[in-house]
C-alpha cells in the first residue's frame, strides 16, 4: 500500500469496510470472494480506461482487493 496521508485515510476506509463486508459475506457463500475480486478488477480496468483524472478512485478499488486477498 501505498503511504497513507490525511487526504486518502477516508478512501483506505472505504476500501477495508468493504473489503470486511466481501469477507463476511464469503463465510456464507465462499464463491463470492472470488467474483468480487473479478468486479474490481473488471472495474479498475474501466476506470483506468476512462480518461478521467481518476487516481484515488483506482487506489481505493487496488486497496479492496489487496485487502480481500489478505487472510
Amino acid at each position: 500500500m501505498s503511504n497513507i496521508t490525511p487526504d486518502n485515510q477516508v478512501y483506505l476506509a472505504l476500501a477495508a469496510i468493504s473489503a470486511s463486508f466481501g469477507k463476511a459475506l464469503a463465510k456464507h457463500n465462499p464463491e463470492l470472494k472470488d467474483d468480487l475480486i473479478q468486479e474490481l478488477e473488471k472495474v479498475y480496468i474501466e476506470v483506468r480506461g476512462s480518461g478521467l483524472e481518476n487516481n484515488q478512485v483506482l487506489e481505493t478499488l487496488d486497496w479492496t482487493k489487496h485487502l480481500l486477498n489478505k487472510d
